[in-house]
This record gives structure tokens, sequence and C-alpha cells, in this order.
């Protein structure tokens, strides 16, 4: 189990093997709560203050198009720079920022697996985020999107290099939709899931713009939880998908401490936002509470 705080359930060895060889970073906030926001902030070093890049919907080259990203930074002093998966937000890739990126530089990540009938668990509203669903699937983890952009940094820390190398994975899970094999839910039982505690007088001190933020979002996602009798089925859901990543995450290091660069390459681990399952009646990021504020972070020498 993992002691990174958060969630009490998920099973992640991976993390605290990195974390037993790290420096932890356990008071580290996004620069805001939302993926394009965030990764924009921490790949170009500019805040959303300064960028006016808030929102998951913008396209964020167009609005800083001299920044320089760190892939950037790395090439023009010497370094190969590479990456595979998720690591500028899914709908804006930067394809100047990188020598080269699997799957391509303007297709940032594998095709997933999806069912062929959906939504698969969570029913389906006009004003609901489409991906939030789940489904354990039957296929192996190397049919997986997360598998083959690790199989492919993987691979280029097996390869002999002239020069010292930057190399980005990204992985997109625990993103939603959460689609992940089914070994990963069976290894949390819906009659163990641990549901977060709702506090009846937890709104009372919030002002009224707040309270309008999370009624808009209580109706729409928690509500709607409730009434399907969903929330043990979604917290289940996002815990495989926690450990399906922490699965990912020892197959990356497993090739690094295999590899020729074990001892002199550093590590730095981090996720873009963290994640509400229901606390304060609210589901996904948009919001400053401290869960979803925070990210993650290790740096490892």
């Amino acid at each position: 189990m993992s002691s990174r705080g958060g969630h009490p359930q998920p099973s992640t060895p991976n993390l605290e093997r990195l974390a037993k060889r790290s420096v932890t970073f356990t008071n580290a906030y996004t620069a805001a709560a939302a993926c394009n926001a965030s990764r924009t902030a921490l790949l170009t070093g500019l805040p959303p203050y300064k960028t006016g890049i808030y929102d998951n919907w913008v396209p964020w080259r167009e609005f800083i198009p001299e920044a320089v990203t760190i892939p950037q930074y790395f090439t023009k002093h010497g370094y190969w720079s590479a990456g595979a998966g998720k690591i500028f937000h899914n709908s804006f890739p930067d394809p100047v920022s990188w020598e080269d990126y699997f799957p391509s530089k303007t297709k940032h990540f594998p095709s997933y697996i999806y069912p062929d009938n959906r939504p698969a668990n969570m029913p389906y509203y006009e004003d609901m985020y489409r991906e939030f669903d789940w489904w354990g699937h039957d296929r192996p983890d190397e049919d997986t999107g997360d598998f083959k952009s690790v199989q492919w940094i993987g691979e280029q820390l097996q390869k002999p290099h002239d020069h010292p190398f930057f190399l980005a994975c990204g992985l997109y899970r625990p993103h939603l939709p959460w689609f992940v094999p089914k070994k990963y839910f069976e290894m949390f039982p819906l009659e163990t899931i641990k549901l977060p505690e709702i506090f009846e007088d937890d709104l009372d001190d919030l002002p009224e713009a707040a309270l309008q933020l999370i009624e808009r979002q209580k109706i729409k996602y928690h509500d709607r939880v409730i009434e399907h009798d969903k929330w043990k089925e979604a917290v289940q859901a996002y815990l495989a998908s926690i450990t399906y990543a922490d699965a990912m995450l020892g197959r990356l290091l497993d090739f690094l401490d295999s590899s020729p660069y074990a001892n002199n390459t550093v590590i730095v681990l981090w996720s873009d936002h963290g994640w509400q399952l229901g606390e304060k009646t609210h589901w996904r990021k948009y919001a400053l509470w401290e869960n979803i504020a925070k990210g993650l972070r290790h740096k490892c020498g």
C-alpha cells in the first residue's frame, strides 16, 4: 500500500520503490487544476497568470508561440530529446519540442482499448464528461497504450547514445476513462472499498461562488453516481487504474535499472494535479481543494 497520502487503498509498490531512493516533495502544488494549464506551466516555466492558459481547450502554443519548453531547452544544450505518451495535453502535442516521439510527434499516445458498447458502466448524460466511465477488460497489459509507451522508452534506454538524453514517458492512466485490465479491478473487491467521508457541515463556511460551483458539479456527477449506486464501483475503478499505472512505472524502472544509464540518470516523477472521488460531493478536478491542487513529485539522482 502507498504512504504517499490520498486514498488509503491503492497498491503502489513501485511508487514506494522509487520514493525510497528519492527526494519526495510532499507539499507540491499544481499551477492550475487542469491538465493543459498545469502541463503548459511546468513544461514552459510560465505560470497561468502570465499566459492566460487556465483551461483544457486552449491551444497553448498559439498563446505563447515563442515559449521554450523543457525538451527544447535540453536539445539546445546538447541533449537528445524524445518522449512517448501524454506529456503535453491530449489535443495539443508540440512537434517542435522533440527530436523523436512515440507513436509520432503529432499523435502523442498510442490507441487505447475501448468497449464495443459505451458507456460501459456509468450512464452518460449530455452535460457529463463522456469519458467518466470504467471497464475491466480481458486484454493483457501488453495491448494497452501505456505499456506500449513504456516499451518504447525502455528500448531507447537499451540503445547506445552518443549524447546525454532527455526522455519523457507520459502514463495516461489513471486519467479517465478507467479502462484497464480486469485483474486490477479484482484486486479491490467492492465489499472492501472505502468511500470518502462527507461531513454535513463541510460547506457551511464557504462563500456563495464556491457553493455555486459545488452545486453545479454535484448535480452533474455526484448526484448521478449516488442515483445509480455507482460510488463504490467508481472508486474501485480509480484504484484499479492507479495500480495499473504503478505496474507500468515498475516496468519503466526495470528498464532503467538494467540499462547502461542506471547510475547516471536523474528521474523526475510528477503528476499534473490531484483528484476527488466524491469528497465535498465533488468529482474530478477543476477546484482548489487540497487534494486536487496538490500534485505528486519525486526526484531521484
